[in-house]
């Protein structure tokens, strides 16, 4: 399909659709569930902390109780967060707002580079495999900072390659600076990470030119290294300074137990909970579901073409396709990173997405579309696919509809959106236009993914978050009284960010160590089901006041309940 022939002006016009599709679900859907713990209640107290002490240097944090310097990470994504507070006031739809945005600075730098390497079709395609994928939805959608990590990612590797399209150009030399501009963001949100994962991409590439070519790729003289590097430690620098300064022994802390002993020791000094500890390779496995549905069908194609691919000839033509290769390195970046790594989640794949993306691009333009077999099985495959796909919400609302609280009009609409598939398929049975089935199941993906939000609302805010449970605990308190809400066992870091928001009565959160539970002042105990029987033991006699999903409150001591 000719970038610039009839068929790809229309098909451009789809994608632009389903992508401001895709948008829009997001953002409607960005608000649930409440902010979940651990995570997102942490960093989303962090942000608010910031904010209410009007310190925009140090990040702060409650543990146990206590409020203390957040050394964990660098504050770029809680100033967003505030900011973002500070227009649209605390709740979960501002403190996930952020990364949106980041989602769509991603998106557009990803399709200005596919789109100088592959033309506009490439680019589309690019973005909607980005958009569409499980890691890009959910994160996108959530207070965490791998999406704005993932912007700086983005922004340096795309910069770097498209540097020398014009040596000594304006046009190039600002991609040149945008280079140094994504590390100091990604500098700024994860610290040296931001520079290791572009450094994976390029090195070996650069290396693997030199090697084939005999001379260096026109991007490493056309990089402005110097000024460059000035213009990146003036992003970076003056944070680091005013931390340091503000609270002494901050970079020792986060260079050397965040940085280096997370991926090399399991006990690596974490002063904020436990990390995930994982299975070597496990990050190979994590990229299928990061990269869903996408990776499905990157699979069945390896399969289907396995000869082939794994040969030397194959080997040989990566070699030679610069940006085939660039692709690859960036796409596996991540995953093998944390080859070595003993503590990480699946969302520390997320820069590696963009690469996947813009892979899948290049494979489309250059392996795809211009076979017909390759593109006949890959339309099939996606074909099938969004059949599958869109089973899941139907099983998924009916299992949450009987075990999870999930309402009955979600499961009408899980049904009503499966006849709306079908239908479209009846409709284009005609159709075998490859890249207009890779944007059915894109939007398909998404509308999936959106349903599943709802779907699990009532679980995720009842279970892994404290607001619905902070409401309940305040209808038993005295108007215009201060309730005093204890959380003993168990104290959820979205407590302190729903907490203070109550006004009548206001709530006072209070952490109890163990043996000041039987002691304690509070007029209300909210404890969870886990931690129930262990409860009981310490503050035998108290009161079941209510239950809900699986938090307890007991009558507590105090005087302030109706």
């Amino acid at each position: 399909m000719s970038s610039n022939s009839p068929a790809s002006d229309k098909f451009n016009k789809v994608a632009l659709a389903v992508l401001a599709t895709i948008v829009l679900l997001r953002l409607l859907s960005l608000s649930i569930p409440d902010l979940v713990d651990s995570t997102e209640g942490r960093y989303g107290l962090v942000a608010k902390l910031m904010l209410d002490k009007h310190d925009w240097v140090t990040p702060w944090i409650v543990i146990d109780g206590v409020e203390q310097p957040y050394d964990g990470k660098p504050p770029l994504h809680f100033w967003l967060m505030q900011l973002s507070f500070l227009s649209l006031g605390f709740n979960s739809f501002a403190a996930r707002l952020p990364g949106v945005l980041s989602a769509l600075g991603v998106g557009f730098a990803l399709m200005q580079l596919a789109r100088r390497v592959a033309g506009n079709a490439a680019s589309y395609i690019a973005a909607l495999v980005f958009a569409s994928s499980t890691m890009t939805f959910f994160l996108a959608g959530s207070a965490t900072l791998d999406m704005t990590l993932t912007l700086g990612t983005t922004l340096a590797i795309s910069g770097f390659y498209q540097t020398a399209r014009k040596p000594g150009s304006w046009f190039s030399n600002a991609w040149g600076y945008l280079f140094f501009v994504g590390l100091g963001i990604g500098f700024l949100v994860k610290g040296p990470i931001s520079c290791v994962l572009p450094g994976m991409v390029i090195a070996p590439w650069l290396l693997a030119r030199r090697v084939k070519t005999g001379s260096w790729p026109s991007q490493f003289s056309a990089i402005p290294w110097f000024t460059g590097s000035l213009v990146f430690l003036a992003i970076v620098v003056p944070w680091f300074a005013l931390a340091e300064m503000k609270t002494p022994g901050f970079l020792k802390y986060f260079f050397i137990n965040e940085n280096f002993g997370r991926f090399m020791s399991k006990d690596y000094g974490d002063k904020y909970g436990s990390g995930h500890r994982q299975i070597t390779g496990t990050a190979w496995l994590m990229m299928v579901p990061a990269v869903f549905p996408w990776a499905l069908i990157l699979l069945a194609w390896l399969v289907a073409a396995r000869k082939r691919i794994f040969s030397r000839s194959c080997a040989k033509a990566i070699s030679e396709d610069s940006e085939l290769l660039y692709a690859i390195l960036w796409a596996v970046c991540c995953p093998l990173l944390l080859i070595p790594a003993r503590q990480y989640t699946a969302t520390y794949l997320l820069p590696s997405v963009p690469g996947f993306a813009f892979l899948a691009a290049i494979l489309w333009a250059k392996r795809l579309e211009p076979v017909d077999s390759a593109r006949e099985f890959t339309r099939t495959a996606c074909r099938w696919l969004g059949v599958i796909l869109v089973l899941a919400p139907i099983i998924g609302s009916i299992i949450g509809w009987n075990w999870y609280e999930t309402p009955t009009s979600i499961m009408a609409l899980a049904f009503v959106v499966a006849g709306m598939f079908w239908i479209s398929l009846r409709v284009s049975s005609s159709e075998r236009s490859l890249p207009k089935e890779i944007a059915r199941l894109s939007v398909c993906s998404v509308i999936v993914f959106t349903l599943a939000c709802l779907c699990w609302n009532n679980h995720l805010s009842g279970r892994r978050s404290s607001r619905r449970v902070l409401d309940l605990a305040s209808t038993f308190g005295k108007p215009d009284r201060e309730l005093r809400v204890a959380f003993p066992l168990y104290y959820p870091f979205s407590v302190n960010f729903y907490g203070p928001l109550h006004s009548n009565p206001s709530l006072k959160i209070i952490h109890l160590k163990d043996e000041e539970i039987a002691t304690s002042d509070a007029d209300i105990f909210v404890v969870r089901d886990r931690n129930e029987a262990q409860f009981e033991k310490l503050a035998p006699g108290k009161q079941k006041l209510a239950e809900t999903n699986h938090w307890n409150i007991y009558r507590g001591s105090g005087e302030n309940l109706k």
